[in-house]
């Protein structure tokens, strides 16, 4: 009866093994990193630079300084605009040629700077040699400080002072050296464009 058994399990083929499938493992997408950029609105030239972010990975938030909550808040001491900083831009009172610049510093401070080269090194500024040269007039900065944006300061602080370098260029008017003014047929549409919803 042993020997049977034995026969008959040698002989009866083994019985099938489950084979687990290969399942190949999901690809994993890879991050996107998203960074943000804060603009303080301020009229239809912050659009039109903001578009350049448009198919880039930068997106775009816009603020106002004109909310309800400034409104309600008593404020007896208004805001210095000169103790912010960002991008400014200084017109000569004689011949009206502007020099275009951006501070990580307050407006103020950098004015100053301006003002104490005309004195000992007019060499470390356009605007402060364009005055000693010419023995034109240093405008004050209530009258020929303009204040052209603001917003924390970083890397899109460099294409925003490079588009209003640009601008002033576009009608021979600027002071900065040569070599800062761009060539780009982006700011050139961006201009076109503001031109013609301006007429």
């Amino acid at each position: 009866m042993r020997v049977g058994k034995s026969v008959k399990t040698q002989l009866l083929p083994d019985p099938p093994q489950k084979i687990n499938p290969i399942i190949p493992p999901h690809p994993q997408r890879k991050p996107t990193t998203q960074s943000w950029a804060v603009f303080t609105y301020t009229g239809k030239e912050t659009t039109y630079i903001t578009k350049l972010f448009r198919h880039t990975n930068i997106k775009i938030a816009y603020r106002t300084n004109n909310n309800l909550l400034r409104h309600l808040t008593p404020n007896p001491q208004p805001l210095d605009p000169f103790t912010r900083s960002d991008v400014y831009r200084l017109s000569c009172p004689d011949c009206c040629k502007a020099c275009i610049g951006q501070t990580g510093r307050d407006f103020r401070t950098r004015y100053n700077e301006h003002k104490r080269a005309l004195q000992y090194n007019p060499h470390t500024s356009k605007y402060a040699l364009h005055a000693a040269t010419q023995q034109y007039t240093f405008g004050n900065i209530q009258e020929h400080m303009q204040i052209l944006h603001t917003h924390n300061k970083s890397a899109h602080l460099n294409t925003t002072e490079k588009f209003y370098i640009f601008k002033e260029a576009s009608i021979s008017n600027h002071l900065n050296d040569h070599h800062t003014v761009p060539n780009s047929k982006i700011f050139q549409t961006i201009l076109n464009d503001f031109r013609e919803e301006s007429h």
